[in-house]
């Protein structure tokens, strides 16, 4: 593990810090709180590092939205070398992409149980805080990983998802 690596809670309370702006603690508390176990579902714990931070900070005035962190964070993610390459040098090819479909069936399988869709969806629902844009970024997550979980969520958070 990279020394500068930061637990989802600590690197959204250190943007939220970095970026400044007019939101109230209690705001601020509750979109962490809300946040993190979605992107902590939807990201590595290697995403959450001070390159990243920096990355998403530098790209934003104000706290950004769920939808702004996932795209951001992803963009960064997208331009780093995959943590396991740099740590096994003589992994072959084959194994490298046998544990990256792994990585992403145990995503589809937990996306997939639906107590953990219903416990994102009351999450969202307790917020006080865009709900619906919380809400239509959980209804891409359950789309790309489980959509017939889909079925779960107010209609309203599915405007995107029908097609």
């Amino acid at each position: 593990m990279s020394t500068d690596h930061l637990s989802a809670r600590r690197w959204l309370q250190s943007l939220g810090v970095l970026v400044a702006g007019s939101m109230t603690l209690a705001e601020a508390k509750e979109r962490i709180g809300t946040y993190c176990p979605l992107l902590e579902q939807e990201f590595s714990p290697e995403a959450f590092n001070n390159r990243s931070l920096a990355f998403v900070a530098q790209r934003q005035k104000y706290f950004p939205s769920f939808h702004e962190v996932c795209a951001l964070l992803g963009e960064w993610a997208e331009g780093q070398p995959p943590p396991e390459r740099l740590a096994i040098a003589d992994q072959s090819d084959a194994e490298w992409k046998r544990r990256q479909d792994e990585e992403k069936r145990a995503a589809a399988v937990d996306w997939a149980d639906p107590s953990k869709v219903r416990r994102s969806r009351d999450l969202v629902l307790s917020s006080d805080v865009n709900q619906l844009v919380l809400g239509r970024a959980l209804a891409a997550l359950v789309a790309k990983h489980a959509r017939p979980n889909l079925g779960m969520l107010p209609p309203e958070w599915l405007a995107d998802e029908a097609a």
